[in-house]
């Protein structure tokens, strides 16, 4: 099984406090009441993000390296996640059909 890492930064709502945690490169944003829900639900979409996008074939952009983004992000922290990817796809027949009818309206 192999491993998948990207950064995401860590930000405040400064109005009404809520954090979240933004995977910049992958436009995935995961707010939380408090930065450890904030962190446990990143964990979550980030891992069924990839999840999803090994299962319909989608292209990954690069991950920013770890430290190009400290410095486009000087005053937040930035930390790093992994997902696991399997390398092996089971696609029922509704995520088939799905897929067919993503690829028909790429094609």
């Amino acid at each position: 099984m192999k491993s998948i890492v990207y950064p995401a930064v860590l930000e405040i709502d400064p109005q009404d406090g809520t954090y979240c945690f933004n995977f910049q490169d992958l436009n995935i944003v995961s707010p939380g009441v408090s930065v450890e829900h904030a962190f446990v639900k990143a964990c979550s979409d980030f891992q069924s993000y990839i999840q999803f996008a090994e299962k319909f074939d989608f292209a990954l952009p690069e991950p920013t390296l770890y430290e190009d983004c400290v410095k486009m992000n000087p005053k937040r922290h930035v930390m790093l996640f992994r997902a696991k990817v399997s390398g092996e796809v089971n696609l029922t027949e509704n995520e088939k059909a799905y897929k067919r009818l993503i690829q028909g309206m790429i094609e």
